[in-house]
């Protein structure tokens, strides 16, 4: 087995990792330790025994006490596989800092696209005294306003509205039947909040 061996400062020494069957898989201790993208970064792009101890100087910084030394052992014949001082000049590996980037560029568009920040249209409801509210409830395109039904409609129906691909006009007149229930609406609109437009409305004809 490969463990990390500590040199600390005050003149004692600790083989402190899980230990792996490789020198390159010590990266698994840095779990928690580093920036999630950096540490799935080694999955994907194999590091050197050195570029290993490289990040161990700065993930175990402050987690554990001062040290000067790291070195990669081979637990069972005590062999130095690889080993870094204090001191000893970083070198940046290009290929991973790019792969870092791409890899945290993903995750940027996957969380956009699972917690969009362009939530702008919703419904926009007239009482009959000429008053205006707009909904709690917003969306990233006008036929996602059906999600607004979801708590309310029995769970077939609403299932059958989504596999359907609803139109806007069946959206606003369910919307309608749901929320205008005490008369108290004269008209509904699916407006883009942002920019004022109008998508499409219903009236109501009592």
């Amino acid at each position: 087995m490969y463990k990390f061996k500590f040199y600390y400062k005050d003149g004692t020494t600790d083989f402190n990792s899980t230990g792996t069957t490789t020198p390159e898989e010590l990266y698994i201790d840095f779990d928690g330790l580093i920036d999630w993208d950096e540490y799935y970064s080694f999955a994907k792009l194999k590091p050197s025994s050195h570029e290993v101890l490289e990040v161990a100087t700065r993930a175990y910084k402050g987690f554990l006490k001062d040290f000067n030394r790291i070195e990669i052992i081979n637990e069972e014949t005590g062999e130095i596989i690889d080993y870094i001082e204090e001191g000893t000049p970083i070198f940046e590996n290009k290929k991973r800092k790019k792969l870092i980037e791409k890899m945290k560029k993903e995750t940027e568009e996957f969380e956009s696209q699972k917690y969009p920040n362009n939530l702008v249209y919703c419904f926009k409801f007239y009482n009959k005294k000429g008053q205006t509210k707009l909904s709690s409830i917003h969306a990233v395109n006008p036929s996602s306003l059906i999600h607004s039904f979801e708590s309310i409609m029995d769970l077939k129906e609403y299932e059958k509205l989504i596999e359907e691909k609803t139109s806007t006009k069946e959206i606003l007149q369910i919307a309608l039947k749901i929320f205008n229930k005490n008369n108290k609406y004269s008209r509904i609109e699916i407006i883009n909040e942002e920019t004022g437009e109008i998508i499409d409305f219903i009236e109501s004809t009592t």
